[in-house]
């Protein structure tokens, strides 16, 4: 598949949209949601607080937050409610994140500000009700599980294969079981998607993150074959203006399917050259157009986390 038709594939996220805002409901590429997410998280990295709360309270003004992962914007939006008294609201989330999401009520007790929730006139009622709400939600263990099965799989002749010392007949005849182990994940995986990305399966954020991450990988490892591709687009595009899949996720899997040519969304960081990049004056609009953040914001970000792990290398830590 090219890049014009993938760019043609892309065009129907506009369609997609439009059908989404007519039955009343938020498209989240468009409305800029993910954008303000984006700059509030950059905000607090800058140490700017006020402007990243700000940010937080024009998402929610356009989309349903939805806590996406490796920003977690609800995460960040509740001590600020806290801090500026927006009592009711916090709560709102905090329910949200313990009913939905499967949340501790402990996360949040040690919240520098959680103390003024007691001081409303109906706090044991509510308490009471964080913690019914807490016992109730059950995470599907059983597609977490089925899940973390499937990557197994998906890995494991992949790790045989970093063996130099196999002959080529043998990589031939692992790759060639690998491929049908690949298959047989992507019939299974295809027969929950669906039901996975509208949350009809409840998973807790810590079963999520793991399970949508093989998604991925299986996801990944299909689409060098373009039908896959093509049967793919359509669905993640829809959950990607819903707000139940992540846009990083979608953004690398088309470029995973173009890596012996250019890059279309630049996510992998080797490739966001004149000579690696469709189109590469257009980048950042590219990817806006599809819920990432401009380059030099995820690049900023980056290097944050970068100079944060070798302070922490500095003072004496290590990974063993």
């Amino acid at each position: 598949m090219n890049y014009r038709t993938l760019s043609f594939i892309a065009l129907g996220l506009l369609i997609i949209c439009s059908t989404l805002k007519a039955e009343n409901c938020e498209c989240y590429v468009q409305s800029g949601y993910y954008q303000d997410v984006y700059n509030a998280d950059i905000e607090l990295l800058r140490g700017n607080p006020e402007k990243a709360y700000k940010y937080l309270q024009s998402a929610e003004q356009k989309c349903k937050m939805i806590n996406m992962g490796m920003y977690y914007e609800i995460d960040k939006y509740i001590p600020f409610l806290l801090e500026h008294d927006e009592l009711e609201k916090a709560l709102y989330y905090i329910d949200l994140l313990v009913s939905e999401q499967g949340y501790r009520l402990e996360n949040f007790q040690e919240l520098t500000y959680f103390e003024k929730l007691k001081t409303l006139n109906s706090w044991d009622d509510i308490y009471q009700s964080l913690v019914q709400a807490e016992k109730v939600f059950v995470s599907d263990t059983a597609v977490f599980l089925r899940f973390q099965e499937m990557n197994e799989r998906d890995q494991y002749y992949r790790r045989l294969l970093g063996n130099r010392n196999l002959t080529e007949e043998q990589r031939t005849a692992m790759w060639s079981k690998q491929k049908a182990i690949d298959d047989s994940n992507y019939i299974e995986m295809m027969l929950v998607i669906n039901k996975l990305l509208s949350s009809e399966i409840k998973l807790s954020v810590e079963h999520k993150g793991s399970t949508l991450n093989t998604a991925y990988l299986i996801i990944n490892h299909n689409t060098r074959d373009s039908a896959k591709l093509m049967e793919l687009t359509p669905i993640l595009l829809a959950d990607l203006s819903a707000g139940s899949w992540y846009p990083s996720l979608y953004a690398r899997m088309v470029d995973s399917h173009l890596r012996r040519g250019k890059s279309m969304y630049g996510t992998y960081t080797n490739t966001r050259t004149p000579e690696q990049t469709y189109d590469f004056e257009n980048l950042d609009e590219r990817r806006i157009s599809v819920g990432l953040p401009p380059v030099s914001l995820e690049e900023e970000r980056q290097e944050w986390f970068r100079k944060q792990h070798e302070e922490w290398l500095r003072e004496g830590n290590n990974l063993e």
